[in-house]
């Protein structure tokens, strides 16, 4: 019975063996550089979370984004929103993103915003939604009305500080009415600088993204935009200055009374909100 020579199988196996190293290797390669060339793609949809408020820090509106990045991570290097009135006269106004946030568990059932900092420089990883916020501010009034602001505030320390040095003692009566009067100056100074007002509007935001690949060819920057549209409706001054004249009031008797009332901004949620199409 004749005996088979071990070196010889191996002989016999050895290039198969190193072929099909070979064509391995091969295809692991292509995949890696396949998954590298592979483009991320962004879907961003404005959500109706929309409304506005008139701060320290300007006249601002608040809106909110879902962000869902299919078949690769994408890194946000550019955000920019863009309102406008659509019903004659027609308007555009100036917006900029002074804050960049996040929905967050609070202690309520309602989500809180987060807003960790100025930057839109933002990574999003493949097939998770992320919930955006943006804070933005009419950009042409900004400095005015934090100027008032200042200047209200001043006015009531002044007042404050000259009856303090007088060493008299002042009627709570006279108090208040100094401080109406405080309020019913700057309240209408503010209001002038307020821009929003009734009509139709279309809220816009833009998002410049790109994928974080090692090939520059596959990394070049892309935008993608989504709007909403809604109403503003009559009364949106008369129910801003209303709520103006009270956040005065706390801030004043604040100042004045050596308090610490919590100061609600004055706020007003658009009615009539209309979501685009979500992208397939």
């Amino acid at each position: 019975m004749a005996v088979s020579d071990p070196t010889s199988t191996a002989s016999v196996l050895k290039p198969w063996m190193q072929y099909f190293g070979f064509y391995v290797s091969v295809i692991l390669a292509s995949l890696q550089a396949l998954n590298l060339m592979k483009r991320g793609r962004l879907s961003v949809v404005v959500t109706k979370d929309v409304f506005f408020r008139v701060t320290e820090t300007g006249e601002a509106l608040f809106c909110s984004a879902n962000l869902l990045a299919r078949h690769a991570p994408v890194l946000i290097r550019e955000v920019k929103a863009k309102l406008e009135r659509t019903n004659r006269p027609q308007k555009s106004f100036d917006l900029e993103i002074s804050q960049f946030g996040e929905k967050v568990r609070g202690n309520s059932l309602i989500a809180e915003h987060y807003f960790y900092g100025t930057s839109a420089l933002l990574h999003i990883p493949d097939s998770i939604p992320q919930r955006a916020v943006y804070l933005c501010v009419q950009g042409n009034y900004r400095d005015l009305i934090q100027t008032e602001f200042v200047a209200f505030r001043r006015a009531i320390l002044d007042y404050k500080q000259e009856t303090q040095t007088a060493g008299i003692s002042v009627d709570p009566g006279d108090f208040a009415k100094t401080l109406q009067k405080r309020i019913d100056d700057y309240s209408g100074r503010l209001m002038t600088a307020v821009q929003i007002e009734p009509g139709s509007y279309k809220l816009s935001v833009s998002v410049s993204y790109e994928n974080p690949a090692r090939f520059t060819f596959f990394a070049r920057p892309k935008a993608v935009e989504s709007s909403i549209s809604f109403t503003v409706g009559p009364d949106v001054k008369t129910l801003l200055w209303t709520e103006l004249k009270q956040a005065l009031q706390t801030a004043g008797e604040n100042l004045l009374f050596d308090r610490s009332v919590e100061m609600k901004y004055p706020s007003y949620h658009p009615t009539n909100v209309r979501e685009g199409q979500v992208p397939a």
